[in-house]
């Protein structure tokens, strides 16, 4: 009994802790996972935990509505023994409580706590990435690429390299992407179920798309008014458009370029059954110059007496920034790039015949799944009626 009573009391305090967070990103993106990320990572980490979907749920509820506490991230600052300068980062619903509890233990370990502004002064926050000299060929170029990557600054000292960045320059929610974890479990996200169509993407889009009522034309500029079906014309017609394209290309670069991601793949085949053992292979090796490479056929391990056991191809993936001309693939999501989105989000309102949809034409990321609920509610929501104009 004793034991069972020590583990609730270690999952309350787990529990406890993640609806924090989760009220703090209510508050402060929305309570919609969708466009929330943090939001949405935070509910996988909650579930990853084992609680309850009724306990999240209830939570999110009650930081939208302005109910229950309201958490809030202060910060103290103070010395420790011998002068050393400290800062504690605490998430709190009361700070006149907190600051006690913050006083108490500084003094408990022989140091003090300060007044605002007392020590921050001596301290930046920054992002320190090190490599190892050894995995870099060309030291220029290396440096010639994380600069361009947005690094502040960089240091080559015993064969290490030290990158500095700012991290107000990275999103929290794209490094919360990034998965970590120490076994074999090669899946990208850690959902409890992954699927894909069972005959692949492209049977599901023909068959989509196979109505007398729709025509597919390829090969063919929205922005060419030398042909009949371009912005221009449908615009003046007062004809229905859902815009899937760059936002910021639509209004002609009007308020300035976002910046965005781009991918070059290259096919490469394979005289073997099977080159990596995995659908996909991500690589942050400095030698190599792709960052993903795709194995098809192991996305489909019930299809094996079908498929050539001599032979496979692989898509090597180069990402890039992207430029005019090229087709992006992914929303950079700065801050700065954020605010300018916003401004094309108002004038992208101000289009009443035009939808905008997709990771370009909504500067977001979406993974698929989210693309397919958004472009059935903007179905639902917003094309639809104007179908029945």
């Amino acid at each position: 009994m004793h034991k069972k009573e020590k583990t609730d009391a270690q999952r309350a305090s787990v529990f406890t802790k993640i609806g924090k967070e989760i009220s703090i990103a209510v508050r402060e993106g929305g309570p919609d996972p969708v466009s929330n990320t943090r939001l949405r990572d935070l509910i996988q980490k909650a579930k990853a935990n084992n609680v309850p979907n009724d306990n999240i749920e209830r939570v999110i509820k009650k930081a939208a509505g302005g109910d229950g506490a309201q958490y809030e991230v202060v910060v103290y600052e103070g010395y420790g023994i011998g002068g050393v300068a400290v800062i504690v980062e605490t998430t709190t619903d009361n700070r006149n409580r907190t600051a006690a509890d913050i006083r108490h233990s500084f003094d408990k370990c022989g140091g003090n706590m300060g007044t605002t502004g007392c020590v921050s002064f001596m301290f930046a926050d920054k992002g320190v990435i090190v490599v190892d000299g050894k995995t870099v060929a060309d030291e220029d170029r290396f440096m010639e690429d994380v600069m361009e990557c947005g690094a502040v600054d960089f240091t080559g000292d015993d064969g290490i390299f030290e990158v500095f960045t700012d991290p107000s320059e990275l999103p929290a929610a794209i490094i919360k992407r990034l998965p970590v974890r120490f076994n074999y479990d090669n899946r990208y996200f850690k959902d409890t179920w992954e699927g894909l169509p069972t005959d692949g993407y492209t049977k599901w889009m023909e068959r989509m798309i196979d109505d007398p009522r729709i025509t597919v034309e390829l090969g063919v500029d929205f922005f060419d008014e030398s042909q009949p079906y371009n912005k221009t014309a449908l615009k003046a017609a007062g004809v229905p458009v859902v815009y899937t394209g760059p936002v910021d290309r639509y209004f002609d670069y009007e308020l300035g370029d976002l910046k965005w991601r781009t991918v070059d793949f290259k096919e490469v085949r394979y005289d073997e059954g099977d080159h990596f053992g995995c659908p996909v292979m991500n690589f942050s090796d400095a030698d190599v110059p792709y960052t993903r490479a795709i194995e098809f056929k192991n996305f489909n391990p019930e299809r094996h007496d079908s498929q050539n056991p001599n032979k496979t191809v692989v898509w090597e993936e180069y990402s890039r920034f992207a430029e005019r001309g090229d087709e992006p693939y992914y929303p950079v999501n700065t801050d700065a790039d954020k605010a300018l989105y916003a401004q094309y989000e108002a004038k992208a309102k101000a289009e009443p015949n035009t939808v905008f949809g997709g990771r370009l034409g909504t500067y977001k990321y979406y993974d698929m799944h989210q693309v397919i609920d958004t472009a059935l509610t903007a179905y639902e929501e917003q094309v639809a009626p104007l179908l029945k104009k």
